[in-house]
């Protein structure tokens, strides 16, 4: 049975749950020029036209799109799991992004933000954090995105924080988000500063 829905990245990636991209589908060939940046300038403007919303109903949210899966078959107790007909370089993206806001929050010590983050990147119930090294009764279990043979090496080093195994268009990716988080984040804390008369000159 194929599902269509427009979902949000708490939708999909906010259970235990994961994703198989067939192997007939391409690998990973998103671009900075075409795709991510246009993505972050649409992320960061929902998010500065949210803050200046007082009620949540009001807020207007990021729709990844249209995404269509199949339910696979699974043992009982195992993580439900689902192929993407349509959808996996956007999965695939939110996936590098919330990578790269986990490892920001990380190198900031901000704790509170990497475990949130962590929770839409490995299956909650399977490990309790990202950075951690408790094993796995199926370690592919702790991924919810499973990629094409091209794409499982790279992808599966960046969630498991091996930056020194993560290459091609995955690392391109991963470093360009990795970089303009920062870059806000930091222009977030230097406004907040301000607004606080907390800059010293």
């Amino acid at each position: 049975m194929l599902n269509a829905g427009i979902v949000t990245v708490h939708d999909l990636f906010g259970a235990r749950i994961q994703f198989k991209i067939p192997v007939y589908q391409r690998h990973y060939v998103w671009t900075q020029e075409d795709q991510w940046s246009p993505l972050w300038k649409d992320i960061i403007e929902k998010l500065e036209k949210n803050a200046r919303v007082e009620v949540d109903q009001d807020r207007t949210p990021h729709f990844i799109g249209t995404i269509v899966t199949r339910q696979l078959p699974r043992r009982v107790g195992a993580v439900p799991g689902y192929d993407i007909i349509d959808g996996q370089q956007r999965l695939t993206t939110f996936q590098i992004i919330l990578s790269a806001i986990s490892d920001v929050s990380s190198e900031a010590n901000l704790t509170d933000i990497t475990e949130q983050a962590d929770v839409f990147i490995v299956n909650p119930g399977l490990l309790r954090m990202r950075h951690d090294p408790q094993e796995f009764r199926d370690s592919d279990e702790k991924y919810k995105i499973i990629p094409t043979r091209v794409d499982k090496t790279s992808f599966e080093a960046l969630i498991d924080c091996n930056f020194d195994g993560v290459q091609g268009t995955i690392r391109e990716a991963y470093i360009f988000f990795k970089e303009v988080i920062k870059l806000y984040m930091d222009d977030y804390v230097l406004k907040y500063k301000i607004s606080k008369n907390l800059v010293v000159e």
